[in-house]
C-alpha cells in the first residue's frame, strides 16, 4: 500500500527544496524525493483553501446583492436619496451627502451656569440662529441656539446654560449613538438637522422615519433654520408596520411650516428603557407638490393676474 505524506497545518513557505545530483534517493516523510513534493503539496493546499474563502464571500455578496435588489424599500430608499437635493433630505447615517447633521462633535472647553458664552475647541461651520446640542459625558444632553458667533473658540447662546462646564461634553447636532447605518436614541436624545431646503417651495411638509418597534416615542419639532424662533410641533400622521423589514414601522409627521426649515427629534424610551432604533430620516414636500425643473417667474410689476396694464414687467 503505498505511503501519503503527513498534512501539516502551518507548513510556512519555504524554499522548495531541489533533489542535488548527491542526494541519495531516499523516500517516506522527510525523504529527498518526497521534500519538494511536500512542500508543492502545501502551497496548493494554501491555496485551495484561500478559494474556498473567495468563493463563499462571493456567494454570500451575491446573496445580499439580491436581497437589495428584491427590495422595494430599501432599493427605493438608496435610489431617491439620490436626488436628495431637490426631491428629498435624506438623514441615512452612512455619510455625506445623506446626512441631516453637518459637523463633526467638537469639545466644550468651558461653560458657565447662568451666563451665555460657551467655548468650544472651534466655532468653524457653526451658524448663527441654529440649534445644537451640548452633551455631557454622563449623556445628559443640553440644547443651545446660536446667538452670535464671537470668536474662532466662543459664540453667544440665545439663552443662559443651566450647567458649568470645564473641558467636559462635545457640542454637535446629535447626541444619539450614530452607527454604521442606524443610530440608537436613548431617553432625552436629540437630533437636531443642518438647514433643510427641500420644502422651500411649499408651505408645508412631512418626515417619515423608519424605527424599531419597541414602546419609545419620538417626538419631532420644526422652527424656519437661522432664526432662532420657537419650535412648532409637528404631528404624527401615521404609523405603518414595514412589510419586508421585520421589526420595523414608518412614522409620518406632517410639517405645518414650509421654507428653509431646521427639524428636532426627541426621544422617549419606553418601560424596558431600551433605545430607539431609527434607520432612517426622510423630509419631503407635500404629496401633492408638483416639481418643475424650471419655474415660472412671477410678476412684480405689474402685479401678478394684472390686466390691461402698458408696462413694462418686472420679473422677480
Amino acid at each position: 500500500m503505498p505511503e501519503t505524506l503527513p498534512v501539516v497545518t502551518d507548513p510556512g513557505y519555504p524554499d522548495v527544496h531541489g533533489i542535488s545530483v548527491t542526494d541519495p534517493a531516499t523516500g517516506g516523510p522527510g525523504g529527498t524525493l518526497n521534500v519538494g513534493v511536500q512542500a508543492l503539496a502545501e502551497r496548493t493546499d494554501h491555496l485551495r483553501g484561500r478559494a474556498e474563502v473567495l468563493e463563499a464571500a462571493a456567494a454570500d455578496h451575491e446573496t445580499r446583492l439580491a436581497t437589495v435588489e428584491g427590495s422595494g424599500a430599501v432599493a427605493g430608499n438608496r435610489v431617491t436619496a439620490l436626488l436628495s437635493g431637490e426631491v428629498m433630505a435624506v438623514e441615512m447615517f452612512a455619510g455625506p451627502p445623506y446626512v441631516w447633521r453637518d459637523i463633526a462633535p467638537r469639545a466644550i472647553v468651558q461653560t458657565v451656569a447662568g451666563d451665555e458664552s460657551v467655548d468650544v475647541e472651534s466655532t468653524a461651520g457653526l451658524t448663527g440662529g441654529d440649534a445644537y446640542v451640548i452633551r455631557d459625558d454622563d449623556g445628559s444632553t443640553e440644547g443651545v441656539t446660536i446667538a452670535t458667533i464671537l470668536t474662532a473658540q466662543r459664540f453667544r447662546a440665545a439663552s443662559t446654560l443651566t450647567k458649568s462646564r470645564d473641558a467636559t461634553g462635545t457640542l454637535s447636532r446629535t447626541s444619539w449613538d450614530v452607527r454604521a447605518g442606524h443610530a440608537l436614541a436613548a431617553d432625552g436624545g436629540v437630533l437636531i438637522s443642518r438647514s433643510l431646503r427641500v420644502l422651500r417651495y411649499d408651505d408645508v411638509g412631512r418626515v417619515v422615519l423608519r424605527r424599531d418597534d419597541g414602546d419609545g416615542t419620538l417626538a419631532l419639532d420644526a422652527r424656519p433654520a437661522g432664526t432662532g424662533e420657537a419650535w412648532t410641533a409637528c404631528p404624527l400622521v401615521s404609523s405603518t408596520t414595514v412589510a419586508d423589514e421585520a421589526g420595523r414601522v414608518d412614522l409620518e409627521y406632517t410639517v405645518p411650516l414650509g421654507g428653509v426649515v431646521q427639524c428636532r427629534l426627541t426621544a422617549t424610551t419606553g418601560s424596558t428603557g431600551a433605545p430607539i432604533r431609527v434607520d432612517h430620516i426622510r423630509a419631503l414636500p407635500p404629496p401633492d407638490a408638483v416639481r418643475d425643473l424650471v419655474r415660472r417667474p412671477v410678476a412684480v410689476a405689474p402685479t401678478e393676474g394684472a390686466v390691461d396694464v402698458s408696462e413694462t414687467p418686472t420679473l422677480e
